[in-house]
């Protein structure tokens, strides 16, 4: 029994104004008071409610059965003599979320007596709302291929002696414990538990005994919680920060932290002082509380103006920062896959050349039926009707019929009401699908040879001449012609008759020669359907033996020769719901269709059939109009759907939303270069001037020179190396108008591995140690590390601010990278830069992945960022994060 949990909150608003050396902190804070709740304890059980809900896959071939009248744990043997993985999935759990589970089985009623020796696996599905199981073509392997949990249960039941006795597994709260740790889960949602294993116990299912089908048993309980929010003001930080949840009665302990040069001017604990502490700590917590630290600069420092989004220490002259961009070739392209150089099927464009493409290269006839080139799970580029894509700053929405296919660009247009794709309209039922129905005897299956799609049945060695095969089809009414597919063999029947049952009537359409002519469709006549559920194709066996007759698939196509056409503004959505795909088409109206069969495996899969649906699953439905989805997707083509588009966006955005600073770019193969302009800086903002330059750029198939890229930047901020870097004098300010505080920026993008002339660095970061140091020169690191530890600017004082993570108080480079599309060898998570594991920088010269390796080395020698984004709005929030840093 769960009880309501009731909370009373009483909110005080009181401001507190604080002077300090240099300037004033203005914070305004609330206090909660919250009455703790009592600890629960609860005890529930679900019995599974639907016949959907406990389920059995064949392990040989993935097939599903949702409908069988007891549970086979594990093996049948009179199911093709295989083992099955069993999946049972109780709705409705009323555990919230987090709390501890202390006692949990599954109970099951014998069905069969037996006593063999079993031994089983018991998995929670890794979800937070699992799924109902699924059968049909679509759905095999259901159970699976769901994520599984790594807690998992062994059970060695014991005999099974009495029809009807209920029998418990093992604890299984481990398993429920994971799930309900989920971020995701919630109180109400839907479990899922996959057993697997050997041996054999039959169970009650909910179709064959209801009341006696298998019952989920959970106990739990939950402390009460109390939270401490901690917050901070500029110059230091407070850990842990935010709110903090404590158990009731237990401690916590928060440290504080000055930023380098500052010092601790304060800590208030619920509104008062506890003076200026470097730690505090709060024990027995029985109540909600709030702490907030306050500090100070000393005097003559470098003053803290926050910009927002960037926070530069500066005394009066902007923070440079100068954009490495990748203009290679590559940059044309419309894909970002995880296939060889983020290409599908080795393909550069979704679309027809509007004229301005740099490649051959584009998905044409039946490739561009592979679904997931135009999906934006697989395809990070394609359109994602969840983002919505805003023209570039400056700029109006794209035409929603013919847009830009550059924005700054008045020609080539793109016709998104032309043509994609035409697809021939048909259902099909195969043997797999709801639609096919045989007798229990006298079948057996095979998977080799010309089949449909995943196999076929034939009559067996046991077939005594009454065997039967149904297939009923859903169809509207009107005219289709009718065809059947099977896979041949010598020993078949040369006679083959099937009689279609239509509008009333039954007509019978005969010979077929089953022994040739396999793996094709062939026309059984055309008929009129009225579109009630009695009409079908059957088969009758009437000849005994082996191998006589094969029952494969059928497949009605209308007469009229409808067909699907794809145009140009279209999508396919992954339903969570319904676990499979659907086309989204965009033309005139929001059109949605079921993808009902594909052939192929994994990035190939390729749509064979299509069904319209005027009820598509909420989680794929368009929200809002279909004018602002047209009008969207048409955005999307102009001003996101290639590489350098989607850069050119994420850029423009960052110029528009700063301020307090100066901004250039310089792309690595020169074919633009921008010396830093003033973005709203003491009234002055040449941001238009810098987005007009930026649209400008034209891309050209080059290569990626991203280390001499790099370098050129630094040599533009160098003062004292008699280089320009091509792009003009250094930017740093005189002492007199705040250069010795001056930061400089350098941030390098690309979508791929670099290549080119190399630098004239050496190894400098050589001589670092851990973890700068590599036995490699001239790479993209060294270029990073060699203008972070020179002095940019000899005749100025050093007066960079410094922090824990760099502490070089003289002028100097540092470097951000973002890598679009592209992975290494190493993951950044792996390893902790400050305590260790350190990585092993690999030779970039060995590989194109360790070249990215080196793109997050910049970073590190740089003492900035490594950012990997792979999808248009990645790339926007990761620029907008660096600006943040």
């Amino acid at each position: 029994i769960l009880h309501a949990l009731d909370f009373l909150k009483i909110e005080v608003i009181p401001m507190k104004r604080k002077l300090s050396a240099i300037f004033f902190l203005i914070t305004v804070f609330f206090l909660a008071y919250t009455l703790p709740p009592p600890a629960q304890a609860a005890i529930i059980e679900k019995r599974v409610s639907t016949g959907n809900d406990d389920a059995e896959e064949l392990v040989s071939n993935g097939h599903m059965s949702l409908s069988s009248s007891d549970l086979e744990l594990i093996n049948d043997s009179s199911y093709h003599g295989g083992d099955q993985v069993v999946g049972i999935r109780f709705q409705n759990i009323q555990v919230p979320q987090g709390y501890t589970i202390t006692n949990a089985y599954i109970e099951f009623s014998c069905d069969e007596k037996d006593s063999a020796s079993t031994t089983l696996a018991i998995y929670g599905e890794d979800i937070d709302d699992a799924p109902r199981f699924r059968s049909g073509w679509w759905y095999r392997h259901n159970i699976s291929n769901r994520n599984k949990t790594s807690a998992s249960v062994s059970w060695s039941p014991e005999p099974w002696t009495t029809t009807h006795q209920t029998y418990q597994t093992t604890d299984i709260s481990s398993i429920v414990q994971e799930i309900v740790n989920r971020p995701g889960w919630s109180a109400g949602n839907d479990m899922v538990f996959i057993i697997e294993g050997s041996g054999k116990r039959v169970a009650e299912s909910y179709n064959g005994y209801s009341s006696k089908a298998p019952l989920l048993h959970i106990e739990f309980t939950a402390a009460a919680t109390h939270t401490i929010t901690a917050t901070a003001g500029s110059g230091g930080g407070i850990s842990p920060s935010g709110p903090v949840t404590v158990v009731e009665g237990s401690s916590q302990s928060f440290t504080i932290t000055a930023d380098v040069g500052n010092s601790i001017s304060d800590v208030l604990v619920d509104t008062v002082s506890v003076g200026a502490v470097a730690s505090y700590t709060f024990t027995n917590v029985t109540s909600d509380h709030n702490i907030v630290a306050y500090f100070s600069l000393p005097p003559g420092a470098c003053r803290e103006i926050s910009d927002i989004p960037l926070n530069t220490l500066i005394k009066a002259a902007p923070a440079n920062i100068m954009f490495v961009l990748d203009d290679s070739g590559s940059m044309d392209w419309e894909f970002i896959t995880n296939e060889n150089d983020g290409l599908f099927d080795g393909k550069y464009y979704v679309f027809d050349d509007p004229g301005d493409n740099l490649y051959s290269g584009i998905l044409s006839g039946t490739g561009r039926l592979k679904w997931m080139s135009q999906w934006s799970g697989y395809n990070k580029m394609y359109y994602d009707p969840n983002v919505t894509y805003d023209p570039w700053p400056d700029m109006s929405d794209a035409d929603p019929d013919t847009p830009r296919s550059h924005p700054a660009h008045s020609s080539p247009t793109f016709d998104l009401n032309a043509t994609y794709y035409t697809i021939e309209y048909a259902v099909i039922v195969d043997d797999d699908d709801s639609g096919f129905s045989k007798s229990s005897n006298g079948w057996d299956y095979g998977s080799s040879g010309n089949f449909y799609d995943s196999g076929y049945y034939f009559t067996s060695a046991g077939s005594d001449g009454t065997a039967w095969a149904r297939w009923t089809p859903e169809l509207s009414s009107g005219n289709y012609e009718v065809f059947v597919w099977w896979r041949d063999y010598s020993g078949r029947r040369t006679d083959v008759s099937y009689k279609i049952h239509h509008n009333g009537v039954t007509d019978t359409a005969c010979c077929y020669d089953q022994t040739q002519n396999g793996g094709q469709w062939h026309s059984l006549g055309t008929y009129y359907f009225s579109g009630g559920s009695s009409e079908y194709v059957h088969l009758d066996a009437i000849v005994a033996g082996e191998s006589k007759y094969c029952a494969d698939a059928m497949k009605f196509v209308p007469a009229s020769g409808t067909t699907i056409n794809i145009t140009r503004a279209h999508y396919y959505v992954w339903s969570s719901e319904e676990s499979k795909p659907y086309l989204v088409i965009l033309d005139g109206d929001i059109k949605y269709y079921e993808v009902t069969r594909l052939s192929g495996s994994g990035s190939d899969q390729q749509v064979t059939e299509l069904s319209p649906t005027t009820s598509p699953p909420s989680d794929i439905q368009v929200s809002g109009s279909y004018a602002e989805a047209r009008q969207n997707f048409a955005n999307w083509y102009s001003f996101y759907r290639r590489r350098e588009l989607t850069a050119t966006a994420s850029i423009a955005k960052v110029i528009e939303s700063m301020q307090g600073v100066q901004i250039g770019f310089r792309t690595i193969n020169g074919n633009l270069v921008q010396p830093v302009l003033k973005v709203k800086v003491e009234g002055d903002d040449e941001s238009h001037t810098l987005l007009t330059s930026l649209y400008g750029l034209v891309l050209k198939a080059q290569g990626t020179p991203l280390r001499r890229g790099l370098e050129k930047v630094g040599q533009y901020f160098h003062q004292n190396d008699g280089q320009t870097g091509g792009i003009g004098n250094s930017p740093y300010a005189s002492a007199a108008d705040g250069g010795e505080c001056q930061q400089a920026f350098a941030i390098v993008m690309t979508d791929g591995y670099w290549n080119g002339y190399s630098p004239s660095v050496g190894n400098a970061d050589g001589d670092n140690g851990v973890p700068y140091d590599d036995g490699y020169s001239n790479t993209l690191a060294d270029v990073a590390m060699y203008y972070y530890e020179n002095d940019l600017s000899s005749g100025l004082d050093n007066l960079v601010p410094t922090s824990d993570l760099d502490d070089n108080n003289k002028q100097h480079m540092v470097t951000y990278t973002v890598s679009f599309g592209v992975y290494g060898t190493l993951k950044p998570e792996d390893y902790d830069m400050e305590n260790g594991p350190y990585p092993t920088w690999p030779n970039p010269g060995s590989g194109n992945q360790q070249k990215i390796d080196d793109l997050w080395h910049a970073a590190v020698n740089g003492r900035g960022t490594f950012m990997s984004a792979s999808r248009p709005d990645d790339l926007v929030n990761s620029l907008l994060s660096i600006m943040q840093n």
